[in-house]
């Protein structure tokens, strides 16, 4: 058991390498070429946990074309993975949304799983939520979390883009 909590952190550490690698790499990216790296990324990982992944997101010709900025890019990538780890590895949850709109010069993100939720009045000693307001923040956008226990999770990010 020890050997194969072992193998899990390894693994769970060079995809975190390779997230980081790619998030701070300074070539250009456009909003769907993002959004399709975080799926191909949410694909494995919900399937290592028998997760079952909705995932939603416009047509390339639906989103801006224009690449976006460094810093944007990075934030966003960060955010939207810090969002999804947490249902993913806390959550308990058998099912996980990830609904992707955009509008008007709006980015809209929802994402909803079906866990075990949490009582927000409750101190978190966690910096996540914290870290994903700030980068929210820095984002220009906003974001909200709605949680009770028993009830799951659901976190939206809005954002111009």
């Amino acid at each position: 058991q020890l050997q194969v909590r072992i193998r899990e952190l390894a693994e769970d550490s060079v995809g975190s390498i390779r997230d980081i690698i790619w998030a701070i790499n300074p070539t250009t990216e456009t909003l769907h070429g993002l959004l399709q790296h975080l799926s191909d990324g949410l694909i494995v990982s919900c399937r290592a946990k028998h997760i079952d992944l909705r995932y939603n997101y416009p047509a390339p010709d639906a989103l801006p074309s224009r690449n976006l900025a460094p810093r944007q890019r990075q934030h966003l990538w960060l955010l939207l993975k810090e969002a999804a780890n947490n249902s993913i590895k806390h959550s308990g949850c058998t099912v996980l949304e990830f609904q992707v709109d955009y509008g008007n010069g709006i980015l809209d993100i929802t994402l909803r799983d079906d866990g075990v939720g949490f009582d927000r009045t409750l101190p978190n000693e966690g910096n996540g939520l914290k870290t994903m307001q700030m980068r929210a923040k820095r984002l220009a956008g906003s974001i909200e979390l709605d949680s009770s226990p028993g009830q799951g999770t659901t976190i939206r990010i809005k954002m111009p883009i």
